[in-house]
């Protein structure tokens, strides 16, 4: 039996324009566009926006983070309208940690936690797809 697959962020298959040139000789990826289309591997990507070690930026502040997830909506779909209101995000995550420094646990611990899981998918998700 054939399983069908829900391709993953990390699946080779999903490509977008690199708006932003962020794949390029500064950062150690070697990811070269189609050069019919001028589309790239979304992965590489991701991973350049996420890890700090690659973008030498954390990131510890409300703003920094609704900049990160408008830069990622926008590579996602060109423009950054569907996720643009992170409102909610913030009161969840205030409310969460209410009493902690005002999101700096979230900042310090969660949040890092999160993106060090987000980077693994490949590992976790050989296959690059979740079964429908």
């Amino acid at each position: 039996m054939v399983l069908n697959h829900y391709p993953l962020l990390s699946s080779p298959d999903i490509k977008v324009l690199d708006r932003f040139s962020l794949l390029n000789d500064d950062n150690d990826l070697s990811i070269s566009e189609d050069p019919a289309t001028g589309l790239v591997p979304l992965w590489p990507l991701l991973q350049s926006l996420l890890n700090p070690t690659i973008t030498n930026n954390r990131i510890t502040t409300f703003p920094e983070l609704t900049s990160l997830l408008d830069t990622i909506s926008v590579t996602l779909h060109g423009t950054s309208h569907p996720a643009g209101d992170y409102g909610l995000l913030r009161e969840a995550i205030t409310s969460r940690f209410q009493g902690r420094d005002d999101g700096f646990f979230f900042f310090s611990h969660v949040w890092p936690r999160l993106v060090q899981l987000a980077l693994q998918m490949p590992a976790l998700f050989p296959r690059a797809g979740s079964p429908s």
